[in-house]
């Protein structure tokens, strides 16, 4: 991570951990930058914006 975060939260500076994230019958995984107090993932714009894009597509597919 290139950038010093802090949770909104806990106002604790964010580790790389690796989550689970689930959207609809998809599921990624991924490191993501997250609380190590409260356990908060911070989820980049462009990861949603990515990734999150193509399972709505495959869902539009079916």
């Amino acid at each position: 991570m290139d950038k010093h975060v802090k949770c909104a939260k806990c106002g604790e500076e964010l580790e790389i951990k690796k989550v689970v994230i689930k959207y609809f019958d998809h599921e990624f995984r991924k490191d993501v930058p997250c609380c190590p107090k409260c356990g908060q993932p911070y989820i980049s714009y462009d990861f949603a914006k990515g990734k999150v894009r193509e399972a709505e597509m495959e869902l539009e597919d079916k």
